[in-house]
């Protein structure tokens, strides 16, 4: 079931992972129904239907959510006296998890370790009792419902690429005209494990080591999977127990520096999102209220470096190879995420919320609290108790391009012979 407007939520690149994707999926079952509506509305309306015309009462079994208005759409359901069960899905650790104070975390490091061993320890499976089976479909209670089917939803959604900053509204299409073709790794499970598969037996152990370097990183690129849920960190975490036979109860014990550091990058994503479940304004506010202060550009010398940073006209290499990455593959490396958030904010002086709702409109792997506790940390506005972190953008590229392979990946030799 997709929300009333899809184009509302979900930017263009995300509508075109799951045109691409959701057919797959649906291909695995007998019958696969896509009903569009308002959610709480719909479910109400779809499982009294389904109640009269059957004479049976209905469960209904979603995965929970972060999103601040996931409980109040819940919340509606069990108001009509509809069973609804939420299953854990969106983090590995208990929502309530806090100090020794009984506070919330807002430092990682203390968070990693309190929450290391119950991350790492998890079970991949949530026991759910399942009423006695009688198969009713949902085709056939649906009609006076939008129902589409899956290999439609590229007609159905709009292809428009547009973004809001500030007070204006800005056209992809206008502002990066090359036609858009991202190339996606993987589409089902299937594929994702595999990806996973390939990760952990052939570049996990250099993972420390190279994870950092831009061209031809060791990186497990799981990121579109972990969005989508195609695989999990309860799974990820569990292959690594048992194709290494580790001991993850504690980070001392946790077999390589590849293993420990690859765990700790996925209880970044655990964090940002225990983050957001508690913290919702964080979209538009920052963690460090003393920074909602700052006065950022905004006129019209703001909205012109903003579109340079956009079309990689900054006279930066490494930050415009970045921008022509995320153009062309809807991905960008982590290493080179933040280093163009730092010159947006740090150099440009153009707000963080600009980057973020551009990234949000251009990423495939989009992981909305991951983009918005990584723009808060590239701003130095979020949860780092480090004051200022001001990334050179120079002595980046010696570091993690040194042979300027990455840049000249995506810039052209005209931009070398004349640069911004």
């Amino acid at each position: 079931m997709v929300q009333a407007d899809p184009n509302e939520q979900f930017a263009y690149a995300s509508r075109y992972f799951l045109w691409q994707a959701l057919p797959r999926f649906a291909s695995q079952f007998h019958r696969f129904t896509i009903i569009q509506g308002k959610g709480a509305k719909t479910l109400i309306q779809l499982a009294s239907k389904l109640g009269r015309e059957s004479g049976r009462d209905c469960t209904i079994f979603v995965n929970d959510d972060i999103d601040k208005h996931f409980y109040k759409q819940v919340d509606k359901i069990r108001s009509q006296n509809i069973a609804i069960q939420v299953c854990n899905d969106a983090l590995t650790i208990a929502k309530n998890t806090s100090t020794v104070q009984g506070s919330l975390y807002s430092v990682f490091t203390p968070f990693k370790n309190r929450v290391w061993q119950a991350f790492c320890t998890c079970s991949v499976f949530q026991k759910i009792e399942i009423p006695s089976p009688k198969a009713f479909f949902l085709e056939d209670f649906s009609q006076g419902f939008s129902v589409c089917a899956p290999d439609s939803l590229q007609r159905r959604f709009s292809h428009n690429r547009l973004v809001s900053i500030g007070s204006r509204t800005y056209d992809l299409e206008q502002i990066m005209p090359q036609k858009i073709d991202y190339p996606i790794p993987y589409r089902d499970e299937k594929e994702a494990q595999q990806q996973l598969s390939r990760f952990i037996h052939q570049a996990i152990s250099q993972y420390t080591e190279q994870r950092n370097h831009l061209h031809q990183p060791a990186t497990s690129h799981l990121s579109l999977a972990l969005t989508w849920g195609l695989v999990s960190s309860r799974t990820i975490v569990e292959e690594l127990r048992n194709v290494f036979n580790l001991d993850l109860q504690h980070p001392d014990h946790a077999g390589s520096p590849g293993h420990i550091t690859y765990v700790t990058e996925l209880l970044w994503r655990e964090f940002y999102r225990y983050l957001l479940l508690h913290y919702p304004e964080l979209n538009q506010q920052a963690f460090q209220k003393k920074y909602n202060l700052v006065v950022w550009e905004e006129n019209a010398l703001a909205h012109s470096r903003w579109l340079d940073w956009v079309k990689g006209l900054t006279g930066y290499p490494i930050v415009d190879a970045a921008m022509m990455q995320i153009a062309q593959t809807g991905w960008m490396h982590n290493r080179a995420r933040m280093i163009v958030a730092s010159i947006l904010t740090k150099n440009l002086g153009v707000d963080w919320r600009w980057g973020q709702e551009y990234f949000r409109a251009m990423l495939l792997d989009l992981d909305e609290a991951s983009n918005i506790g990584g723009w808060q940390w590239g701003a130095s506005v979020g949860a780092d108790p480090k004051p200022i972190r001001i990334f050179n953008p120079y002595l980046q590229a010696k570091k993690y391009d040194s042979h300027s392979q990455y840049m000249k990946t995506y810039l052209s030799s005209e931009y070398f012979k004349n640069p911004p």
